[in-house]
């Protein structure tokens, strides 16, 4: 993912490995998060020592959370459906959670359409200082012509 956003699209990204423990994750990543414009966490069954039900997606999720809009989950397979699924003791569910998050689900068989959809959610390129001051020039000679 890291080499797609660099090469095709030009995002600078670095990338981190989430630690076993859940509970570790948000500890892990706050400090890169202060120099990040955005989180784009991968998660998947290995991610979550191939337990990937309700619980400990819901667990992973909401240490992720508190990153509020920096945060773009990607999930690599199909959230696990629950018949009846528990409420913390704020009434949240997964699905709550998801529904309220950026959470993008990979599609293999439509690949176009996921990575518009991580870069909808991406913030916009900067431009470099030459860019800026290309624009400059441009817009003096604009207010001068008229």
């Amino acid at each position: 993912m890291t080499a797609v956003l660099e090469n095709h699209y030009h995002y600078k990204c670095s990338s981190r490995q989430l630690p076993s423990d859940i509970n570790l994750w948000y500890t892990s990543l706050l400090e890169a998060s202060k120099r990040s414009r955005r989180i784009v966490a991968v998660i998947s069954p290995a991610t979550l020592n191939q337990n990937w039900d309700s619980r400990s997606l819901y667990e992973a999720l909401k240490q992720l959370q508190a990153f509020n809009d920096k945060l773009i989950c990607v999930l690599l397979k199909d959230v696990p459906r629950s018949e009846m699924e528990t409420k913390n003791s704020a009434g949240e569910t997964l699905s709550s959670i998801i529904r309220c998050m950026n959470v993008i689900h990979w599609q293999r068989n439509n690949e176009d359409k996921f990575w518009l959809s991580l870069r909808l959610r991406l913030p916009p390129k900067r431009n470099g200082e030459m860019n800026l001051e290309d624009n400059r020039d441009v817009n003096t000679l604009r207010l001068k012509n008229g």
